[in-house]
């Protein structure tokens, strides 16, 4: 099977969780016989020195990330049109663009989900604004769409059957 998996991480070399996550899921399906293409959708700004990037103002770190996804919708559709996959694999990064992309050609998507990221920027970058119900209305929506979702424990398994989505496909 053809896959291709689209991920968002400024800088997969310093994002060492991420990295070590992506490659290792990639390894896993190349193992299983697959052929993976892993099709970064950022590049570390040169200007910035590896980690966290911190926002220029709290408030537009979310509108910023909403804007990349609409924007990024023709670009991966072209991408899914080269690459022609027979599935999209997307590490949830809160970026909807690849969903589209997969729907509008009319490709299976499965998102793999080390957390719930709306709740995961409340705890971990209290420098970051969310509006109250827009990434978690955005989450919600993405997750519900994805024809299949890889989950990286039980727990958040559970949470995300709590939350609405079917447990056959999580």
């Amino acid at each position: 099977m053809r896959i291709c998996y689209l991920h968002y991480e400024w800088d997969l070399e310093a994002s060492r969780g991420a990295a070590t996550q992506i490659t290792a899921t990639v390894a896993a399906l190349e193992r299983l016989g697959h052929e993976v293409f892993l099709v970064p959708r950022h590049s570390k700004p040169a200007s910035r020195a590896s980690g966290h990037r911190r926002p220029f103002f709290p408030w537009l770190w979310e509108a910023a990330n909403h804007w990349r996804s609409l924007t990024g919708i023709p670009v991966e559709i072209e991408i899914l049109r080269r690459l022609r996959p027979d599935v999209v694999v997307l590490l949830h990064a809160l970026r909807f663009s690849g969903v589209v992309a997969a729907h509008r050609l009319g490709l299976p998507v499965v998102i793999e989900v080390n957390a719930s990221v709306p709740d995961e920027i409340r705890r971990y970058r209290p420098d970051v604004h969310l509006v109250p119900w827009l990434s978690d209305w955005i989450e919600r929506r993405m997750l519900a769409a994805a024809d299949g979702i890889f989950v990286v424990s039980g727990v958040l398994r559970d949470v995300l059957v709590h939350r609405g989505l079917p447990p056959d496909r999580v």
